[in-house]
């Protein structure tokens, strides 16, 4: 990734596993059910993770989040690089963030 014009370099976020918490929970668009279709493909190479696992993670210093049925792991590069500081993401750590 490559920086921008006037602004801080993207940060990548590394994409663990396919979390099954949010799966079915509200009507989706054709837009979600797409990305949703592309993310079920790769989820093969993927193993899931539970919520007591996800909930393991919930620390500056090891944080995951799902959203959208994807585990990530923030960081501690890109929650510095966070424009509303590390907190923000940091409360949902653990947590399946899809909706907030």
């Amino acid at each position: 990734f490559g920086s921008r014009t006037g602004t801080a370099p993207l940060v990548p976020l590394q994409v663990l596993w396919a979390c099954p918490l949010s799966a079915g929970r509200r009507r989706q668009s054709s837009r979600q059910r797409s990305r949703r279709a592309m993310a079920e493909q790769k989820t093969a190479e993927r193993k899931a993770i539970s919520e007591a696992e996800l909930a393991k993670h919930n620390t500056e210093k090891d944080c995951w989040i799902c959203v959208h049925g994807l585990v990530l792991e923030l960081k501690d590069d890109f929650l510095s690089e966070h424009p509303g500081g590390p907190d923000v993401i940091t409360c949902l750590a653990g947590k399946d963030a899809t909706d907030d």
